[in-house]
This record gives C-alpha cells, structure tokens and sequence, in this order.
C-alpha cells in the first residue's frame, strides 16, 4: 500500500476506536503513519501528565484534617473498633424477621375459598347491575345481545 492513512483513521487510532484490517497492517508496517499517531497522542498524554499532577492527594489531605481534629480533642475522638456491636445487630435484626414472621402466620387464618360464598356474591352483583337506576348501564345494556340474538350470532358464524 502506496498511500498513508488519512487524518480521519489516525484520528479514530488515536481515539481508541477500531479500524479496518487493510488499515491495521498498514499501520504496523509504516513508520511514517505511526509517527503521525503518535503526534497526534502526545498533547493528549502531556495533558493527562499534567491533570495528574495537578491533582490534590485526597489520602494526604484527609490524614492532616484528622491530625489537627485530634490535637484539638485529643485522644477521645478516635473511634476505637467494638466487635460486639455488629454481632448485636445481626440479633436484633434476625429478633424482628422472627416477630414479624410469627405476626404474620399466627394470625388471622386466611381464608379459603370454600368459605366465601360465591354465589351470594354474584347474586348481588346481578341485582346491582340490574338497577335501571344506576347511571351509565343504559348504554351498556343496549349493547349486550340476550340469549335468543347470541344463539342467532353464534349460528351465522358457523
């Protein structure tokens, strides 16, 4: 391959993205494009060099605020490990799990559907629904067929 790559392929190289495989080998074998990469990435790797340095180290940063917060309280401030707490509250916490699993099974029994009456349910649905006095159903009732156009529906289909 004669002819080196052109800005837009070492700009995607030099971005991290992939590219053809003519590209790729090409890219290997010249020294000239490869030089060009490298062109293009050293402000980028000089600004990076530069960000870091600029950056504050944190973990220094946040012993000194702890050094000047303990010289002015002294020795109470430091928080000193106790291994019993976390042991109580894995107690406490498995304590409440049982309280409210034993609230809940213990209690009322759920009912089944043997116990309610279905049919006195339907039966008073029907009645409502029936009421001619009940807003809105008029319309609804005009467009449910009775038995005798569902029978001549159902015979048309077949």
């Amino acid at each position: 391959m004669n002819r080196h790559l052109d800005k837009e392929t070492l700009t995607a190289v030099v971005a991290g993205f992939e590219i053809d495989t003519v590209a790729s080998e090409h890219l290997q074998d010249c020294v000239f494009c490869r030089r060009q990469v490298e062109v293009l990435r050293s402000p980028i790797d000089e600004r990076r060099r530069e960000i870091e340095a600029e950056a504050p180290d944190w973990e220094e940063h946040a012993a000194s605020i702890m050094a000047r917060v303990y010289e002015a309280g002294g020795e109470d401030l430091r928080v000193r490990p106790r291994r019993w707490v976390r042991s109580a509250l894995a107690v406490a916490a498995g304590l409440v799990i049982a309280v409210a699993v034993g609230h809940y099974t213990v209690g009322d029994p759920v009912t089944t559907s043997e116990e309610i009456q279905i049919e006195l349910i339907l039966a008073e649905v029907d009645d409502v629904l029936a009421n001619d006095d009940l807003p809105g159903f008029e319309a609804l009732a005009e467009m449910v067929p009775d038995s005798e156009e569902l029978v001549e529906l159902v015979e048309g289909a077949l």
